[in-house]
């Protein structure tokens, strides 16, 4: 009786950890999609400044207007790509950074990389980006363009969660033994 009590256990709290994951994946991907949904009105915006958040990532921030009033939203990117080259002759890189198809962002990077070198050539200050936003709420919006796949979140919750699933019942399953 003590191990069918075990394994049960087992299973209601890794077990319960796993479907929590799969839930939470599921409504990050409905909060994008409701996001989505709702930004139908579009205006172009200007490139106002940089942000950094570390380990090669770089957004540009956009200011625009509706009805008189000025919003900031910064662009977000499906992902990033970092590629570290050191080369004995070329210790510094501050250009070629790129955005894919995919909405992937690449950065090469070096020993010293200029990040805000390269978001400056990629995103000069004062040009125009498109903004997509919430005609009801308008500080809601998305930079350039709108998300068209699931957020990568998503993905990453959801498979996690089956893992987790599995090792539960491998681990029930064990103790039943």
């Amino acid at each position: 009786m003590e191990k069918e009590m075990a394994s049960l256990l087992c299973l209601l709290t890794v077990g319960g950890t796993g479907v929590f994951l799969i839930i939470l994946g599921i409504v990050f991907s409905l909060l994008q999609k409701r996001k989505v949904r709702s930004c139908t009105a579009s205006v172009s915006g200007r490139v106002i400044s940089y942000r950094f958040p570390g380990e090669g990532r770089m957004a540009p921030i956009v200011e625009y207007q509706v009805a008189g009033t000025s919003y900031t939203v910064c662009r977000k990117f499906r992902g990033y790509v970092t590629v570290r080259k050191t080369m004995p002759g070329n210790l510094y890189a501050d250009d070629g950074a790129w955005v894919s198809e995919k909405d992937v962002l690449h950065v090469p990077m070096c020993a010293v990389t200029n990040l805000e070198g390269m978001a400056r050539r990629l995103w000069p200050p004062g040009s125009e980006m498109r903004i997509y936003y919430n005609p009801n709420r308008p500080q809601q919006a998305c930079a350039e363009k709108l998300p068209a796949r699931r957020p990568v979140l998503t993905t990453v919750y959801v498979w996690a969660g089956i893992g987790v699933i599995a090792l539960a019942v491998l681990v029930a399953f064990l103790i039943r033994m």
